[in-house]
């Protein structure tokens, strides 16, 4: 049988915070089971559940991430990954910058 967890085992379990996991479910991000009065989550949760958190890291909105889950549009696709890209230039265009003023920092204070 398949690993049940609870709303504080998922949090745990993904390192967030049992209001995020209940914020999600509001949102209709996460769909858990009921076992009586207790919401239960399976693996697949645990994989959604990161997968949001790694939208939100990236910049989605919960709108977004939503209507990604609810459709899988070639367009939505495309202008996903579009930006993911573009997130990624950015980044290696900050890291150089960064890197040669910690160059030259160290410079100066030599």
């Amino acid at each position: 049988m398949s690993k049940i967890y609870s709303v504080d085992e998922l949090a745990n379990t993904c390192q967030t915070t049992a209001r995020t996991v209940r914020l999600y479910m509001n949102k209709c991000l996460l769909s858990p089971q009921r076992a009586g009065r207790t919401y239960v989550f399976t693996k697949e949760c645990v994989s959604m559940l990161e997968g949001v958190m790694r939208a939100k890291r990236l910049g989605f909105s919960l709108k977004e991430i939503k209507a990604r889950k609810e459709s899988s549009s070639v367009k939505m696709l495309e202008e996903m990954i579009q930006r993911i890209e573009s997130l990624d230039t950015d980044a290696k265009e900050e890291l150089k910058t960064l890197k040669t003023e910690l160059k030259n920092a160290k410079r100066n204070s030599s």
